[in-house]
């Protein structure tokens, strides 16, 4: 599945709510593959202690991995936070607060990790248009598609398909170094 900037809230009211409803069944993922895109939804949500953090248990626990892809360079998402929840950065712009989540007990919360893909981004497009490019972007699709098919991080990681070409230290796959 994948979410884009509200759609991610939408989402995690969703998943909330079936947690809820259905006694908060464990071991039961109804989401293999998450992939929330610029969302717009506050960047703790996965720790313990924050405030919508129920919602984000629920996100968890019904989903086998989740992926955030984000980037600083998302004006629309700069503009959200100053409107939204004051103090508390936008998951899509700045990334998880903490990696791994905080948890109060063990186990870590290990299925979600994120991705900045600001590399992907020529220094051409601006900031509003950063917000959807991911959608346009050769690699960020492909990331996307990887990740859906259930690649390991690790793989996507060690064959820097979470590095995009506008970096400079990217090295396309079969190049000598």
């Amino acid at each position: 599945m994948i979410a884009h900037s509200m759609g991610n809230y939408v989402l995690q009211k969703a998943m909330a709510a079936a947690w809820t409803r259905k006694n908060q069944p464990l071991l039961a993922s109804l989401v293999n593959q998450l992939v929330m895109v610029a969302a717009d939804v506050d960047n703790d949500i996965f720790d313990a202690g924050a405030s919508d953090n129920n919602d984000g248990q629920a996100i968890v626990n019904l989903t086998y991995r989740i992926t955030a892809l984000y980037s600083g360079k998302d004006a629309v998402l700069g503009l959200s936070a100053g409107m939204k929840h004051f103090g508390t950065r936008r998951l899509g712009r700045s990334g998880l607060a903490n990696r791994p989540p905080l948890v109060t007990q063990l186990p870590a919360t290990d299925n979600v990790w994120d991705v900045d893909c600001s590399s992907f981004f020529a220094p051409s497009v601006s900031g509003q248009d950063i917000h959807g490019a991911y959608f346009v972007t050769d690699g960020t699709i492909e990331l996307m598609r990887q990740t859906l098919r259930g690649i390991d991080r690790g793989v996507l990681v060690t064959t820097k398909q979470t590095v995009g070409s506008a970096d400079p230290r990217f090295v396309p796959p079969n190049s000598p170094r």
